[in-house]
Parts: structure tokens; C-alpha cells; sequence
């Protein structure tokens, strides 16, 4: 299943940063660390239509996003992330 983002929105596959080694204190089980850092990477796969001209030729590249913008949406047993064009802040070149 895919998904075709619209109204200025940009269909993203975050990049997951590498795993710290596992604290020493006793967490619950499931417990899951929050991360620290505002903004995180993330693979471009589609642009909505109505995106600004600039942002066309994104797909395939990584960007710079502020990390609490992604929309996460769960369908079908399918995961994807969503992020509006103006909470891009780079794109790696």
C-alpha cells in the first residue's frame, strides 16, 4: 500500500538514530527512552503536488525536519510519516 501526501505535506521514512547503550539502572519493560534532540533526519520518498517548486526535487535525498512535527499515521497495518514542507529545515547534499 502507498500513499500519495497532499495539501503541502511530504511523505518521509525517518532516519532512526543509532542506539546508546542500554542504561544501567532497572526500566520496566517496553519503557523507551525519549529522545533529546528537536531535530532528526529523514529520507524524502513523496512530494505532495501543490508543494513549492523547490521542494519537487527532494525525493531520494535526506533532510533535516523538526522532529516534532512528524505526523504519524497507521493504516492497514501500515506505518507512515508525514511532515509539512515549511518544517523542513535542510536537505543534505
Amino acid at each position: 500500500m502507498s500513499l500519495s501526501p497532499v495539501n503541502r505535506h511530504i511523505l518521509i521514512e525517518p532516519i532512526e538514530a543509532e542506539e546508546k547503550e542500554q542504561p544501567t539502572v532497572l526500566l520496566p519493560e517496553g519503557y523507551k527512552m525519549t529522545a533529546t534532540d528537536p531535530y532528526m533526519p529523514a529520507k524524502v520518498i513523496k512530494v505532495a503536488g501543490d508543494c513549492q517548486q523547490r521542494f519537487q526535487s527532494l525525493e531520494g535525498l535526506t533532510i533535516m525536519i523538526d522532529s516534532s512535527m512528524v505526523q504519524e499515521i497507521n493504516f492497514n497495518n501500515t506505518t507512515f510519516h508525514l511532515v509539512l514542507e515549511n518544517y523542513v529545515l535542510g536537505v543534505f547534499e
